[in-house]
């Protein structure tokens, strides 16, 4: 009682629409482009800007200087042939080598590419303490000022 009710049309001739990219008809009032392509073109995306951006945020988060593009990005994973550093396996992210909680800087100098089980087990570890001491031994690492 005394609120509004809203009537929605589903008349589908009001909803169809042509697909921007391929051209096919679709039925949805708020996209340009169908399901399949807008799957695609998220698939697709630039992996590389979103991975620089990440690596910026984090880089703000730890008030380091420096900053990389997606270009330098790409350059990098181009510059290692797509291996981790570490174990020579396909790499799928990017590891700080002076780690940022160190006081490294987030330029694309202190980066280099590595798989997740590599980054992850590295941790802020030092590249020295890391390969010394392996991928599962766990010890403590005073941080910067301890």
């Amino acid at each position: 009682r005394g609120g509004l009710v809203f009537a929605v049309s589903l008349r589908t001739d009001t909803m169809k629409r042509i697909c921007k990219t391929c051209k096919r008809e679709y039925f949805h009032p708020l996209f340009f482009n169908c399901l399949s392509c807008r799957e695609k073109r998220r698939k697709v995306g630039d992996e590389n800007k979103r991975l620089a951006n990440r690596l910026n945020y984090r880089a703000d988060k730890y008030s380091a200087a420096g900053r990389v593009s997606s270009d330098e990005v790409r350059e990098l994973k181009e510059s290692y042939f797509g291996l981790c550093v570490y174990c020579n396996q396909p790499a799928n992210s990017i590891d700080h080598i002076e780690s940022l909680a160190r006081g490294g800087s987030g330029s694309v100098d202190n980066m280099v590419t590595s798989c997740k089980r590599c980054n992850s087990s590295k941790r802020n570890k030092s590249v020295l303490m890391f390969l010394y001491h392996g991928r599962t031994k766990k010890y403590y690492l005073p941080m910067k000022g301890e």
